[in-house]
């Protein structure tokens, strides 16, 4: 049987570019980018790590050798500079060089002078190789830091759903059974959205990590001037203006793209409520009263779904929306004297019953039938490679911004119309426009969802609602302003993976040139199933990392080959062959009197013997001063060595 949720996979649907890409925040060089999954990266991480500790090793041992050899002379010398030349030689990590080095300054305390001005630099400097390469483990993890989360989506059905203008009337109206679904559940989705992300209140649980940015900005202001002639508004003060700030398609919609090839857009929405005094109408016939609001103007065109607006409303340089608000039977608690929400008038007692008590409660309902809140929403276009004193239009509708908009994108108003601009520019402005304008607005949030809109919904408790604040209105209006924000988020993102219910392919508007594929298959969005790195972090770390281990294994060969020559100094040379474990054990095995073991490669890393030849062990007659035994002859227990060597120095 098949589950109810199979349609629901760990990648929410989306396609994700594995493999290189630029990531344009960092520029064209720093923004090389490498996409794995989440394993793959788990394992590369490790790998790096293990191979900057193993560069660390390889470069304590060029600087050992540096300071060896800098410090390396043919006069005597005592021995605290023996043994610190020795453990140059043979201290395998900066680590074990200061532990050794720390030692040895303090056994050589009250023994000679300036002990620490000949140690501790050498501590200073190991201690140093300690902790930067601990920090540059850690490089791994900015690797991946410095890309972040962002991965790119990769889709073949790349595309966005439209009611196309250019169907018929009577296929357009056919196509509203499937459409309608569709388009309430994006706007579902970005109310939810935006009351989970964009609230500053929020407690709920959904993942707000999808989009390049979690939400949009938005500046607001509660006590605002009227939009519009005062005469008309309920108050001259106290109105909101909500205005998002220049949106980057780049920073902030996640359309990956140099920075002199974005597109930035502004949006701000102006609202007030209006009084309705003296543009009202009341009537009733048999069917019931009824309340007239003449707030417009009628036009003579019955396809027309605007508008025309009192002159008191009228404005040429934005969108004009009245958003009523009708009661439909809900009752408050309390007199409310909040604007949009005016309830003074008596409603029906409710009754409240508890055990052996019964209790009528007053309520009260709206003043008005429907409560007026007019709004004007303007647009404003930028193209990012120009100044913006010179590369923005100005703040104007939807329509009007567009048109001012295309001479800066090097393309008209018709060609934008028409989807058939003949610039890479031209087409840019036309894919962004067209989202924004298919992207869940002010006015299709309010159409689709109704009361669910308003943030004052969600106090609302068997249709009744307790006192609410003077400023709910702006509340409702802040709430219905990030859904639309929410869906514009939505759309770039929903839009590059392409939709693939089959019902909504006659209804998709999808690239028409290569500049909007380009688009299609730029766009970003946050993951944490995949781990994105710099893949100059990744190149350079490895790049430096064997120049680096090279450097440490032909430094040996090339100064003894320069040794050879004569071009390289003897002792030197020799001192650091010799001050090697295996030849200091050399050296100790060749001082002991009576000695004559011959030994081969003594200027190499491993001198050897001839074969078979027994060596002395040591003598520990004396436990707080072991020594080699002298020359014998013989084979001796381990047991019998000592005695023997005892005896021997008892007959002298």
């Amino acid at each position: 049987m098949a589950s109810a949720w199979s349609t629901t996979n760990s990648s929410n649907g989306y396609t994700v570019h594995v493999g290189m890409w630029t990531n344009w925040d960092q520029g064209s060089v720093l923004g090389k980018t490498l996409t794995l999954s989440k394993d793959d990266g788990a394992t590369l991480i490790s790998f790096t790590a293990l191979f900057i500790t193993f560069i660390a090793s390889r470069f304590w041992y060029i600087s050992s050798f540096i300071f060896h050899q800098h410090c390396a002379t043919a006069k005597p010398r005592d021995a605290l500079h023996h043994q610190r030349q020795a453990i140059l030689r043979n201290a395998a990590s900066a680590t074990s060089a200061l532990t050794m080095l720390f030692f040895l300054q303090s056994a050589w305390r009250n023994r000679t002078e300036r002990r620490l001005y000949r140690v501790a630099p050498l501590m200073a400097f190991s201690f140093i190789c300690i902790v930067a390469f601990s920090a540059a483990s850690g490089l791994s993890s900015w690797i991946t830091k410095a890309p972040g989360d962002e991965v790119l989506i990769r889709s073949s059905s790349c595309g966005y759903v439209a009611l196309l203008q250019n169907l018929e009337p009577s296929a357009q109206m056919s196509a509203l059974p499937v459409l309608d679904p569709y388009f309430a559940n994006q706007a579902v989705q970005a109310e939810t959205y935006a009351e989970q992300c964009y609230l500053s209140n929020n407690t709920g649980l959904l993942n707000c990590a999808g989009f390049v940015q979690d939400r949009l900005a938005t500046t607001i202001n509660n006590n605002a001037d009227c939009p519009f002639e005062d005469t008309i508004f309920s108050s001259a003060k106290g109105n909101l203006v909500l205005d998002t700030g220049f949106i980057d398609s780049h920073k902030d919609l996640g359309l990956n793209d140099p920075a002199d090839a974005r597109i930035q857009m502004r949006t701000v929405l102006q609202c007030a409520p209006l009084k309705t005094q003296g543009y009202t109408d009341r009537f009733s016939d048999d069917k019931g009263n009824y309340t007239y609001y003449s707030f417009s103007i009628p036009i003579d065109d019955d396809n027309s779904e605007g508008f025309s607006p009192r002159d008191e409303l009228y404005r040429t340089d934005g969108d004009i929306y009245i958003l009523f608000l009708a009661g439909n039977g809900v009752l408050y608690w309390d007199p409310v004297d909040a604007p949009w929400y005016q309830a003074h008038m008596p409603g029906p007692n409710l009754r409240s019953i508890t055990p052996g008590h019964s209790t009528l409660i007053k309520t009260y309902q709206p003043d008005e039938a429907a409560s007026p809140v007019a709004c004007i929403e303007q647009f404003q276009y930028c193209n990012t490679a120009y100044p913006r004193d010179i590369g923005c239009t100005s703040l104007g509708g939807s329509i009007g911004s567009a048109r001012d908009a295309a001479p800066l994108f090097n393309t008209t108003f018709e060609e934008l119309e028409h989807g058939n601009a003949t610039s890479d520019t031209g087409s840019r402005l036309h894919w962004f426009v067209s989202l924004q304008a298919a992207s869940s607005t002010v006015s299709h949030i309010v159409r689709t969802l109704g009361p669910r809109a308003l943030a004052s919904e969600s106090k609302l408790y068997q249709g009744v609602q307790p006192n609410l604040p003077k400023d709910q209105w702006q509340m409702d209006m802040t709430q219905i302003w990030a859904s639309s924000l929410a869906g514009l988020q939505n759309m770039f993102l929903s839009t590059a993976q392409g939709q693939a219910d089959e019902q909504l392919q006659p209804y998709r508007s999808t690239p028409f040139d290569a500049e909007t594929r380009r688009l299609c298959n730029g766009q970003k969005m946050r993951s944490a199933q995949y781990t994105s790195f710099s893949l100059f972090g990744l190149l350079f770390t490895f790049v430096t990392g064997v120049l680096i281990i090279i450097s440490s294994f032909v430094m040996e060969p090339l100064t003894r080959c320069l040794w050879r020559r004569g071009r390289y100094s003897q002792y030197r040379h020799l001192e650091w062959e010799t001050y090697s474990v295996l030849q200091l054990q050399r050296l100790g095995y060749e001082g002991v009197t009576g000695t004559t073991t011959k030994w081969e490669k003594c200027t190499g890393d491993i001198p050897v013997t001839e074969s078979d030849v027994p060596m002395n062990p040591l003598d520990f007659s004396n436990p707080t001063h072991p020594a080699h035994t002298r020359a014998m002859s013989g084979d001796n227990d381990e047991t019998q060595t000592p005695t023997k060597a005892l005896s021997s120095q008892s007959s002298l």
